[in-house]
């Protein structure tokens, strides 16, 4: 699920970006990210706590702050699960192995338990864990990323 945010009113902080070094302005972009999608990750976690996967996919999610390309300063955020995460692997086979079933390298049903599935009769709901956490921090992103940004320029002006 991608979902994107687009925080106005910020011109002012987008001139002092853009008339940064490159390097600094992604710096300070995406450590304002990081502190704004902290919220979101811990709400998340939170969610997949209740998921009744062994804990495998509470286990597996990340923050990840990667910069644009082709010299722009932008930055985006993702809040995934890390498929090949040893703990969640761990949690994960060892449920496996409890069925009697051979352990696997890396998990591939973290989508299934956000949307749920329909497999030969069969339905398992999806639980929305990652949309309900969104959903909860959505008003509060935009407002610490401002701030955070705020002060990384700030940090790195100096």
């Amino acid at each position: 699920m991608r979902v994107r945010v687009k925080v106005e009113g910020l011109r002012e902080l987008q001139r002092t970006l853009q008339q940064m070094e490159r390097k600094l302005a992604i710096k300070a972009l995406k450590q304002g990210l990081r502190k704004a999608a902290k919220p979101v990750l811990l709400k998340a976690r939170e969610n997949a706590g209740a998921i009744a996967d062994s804990g495998a996919t509470k286990a597996a999610l990340r923050l990840l702050v990667r910069a644009g390309r082709k010299n722009k300063h932008t930055a985006t955020a993702y809040i995934a699960p890390n498929a090949k995460a040893k703990r969640a692997l761990n949690y994960y086979n060892r449920e496996r192995a409890k069925d009697g079933k051979e352990p696997v390298d890396r998990m591939r049903h973290f989508h299934l338990a956000e949307w749920g599935r329909t497999y030969k009769g069969s339905t398992q709901p999806g639980r929305r864990w990652l949309t309900r956490a969104f959903d909860a921090t959505a008003s509060t992103v935009p407002f610490l990323f401002a701030v955070q940004l705020r002060r990384a320029i700030e940090e790195f002006k100096q």
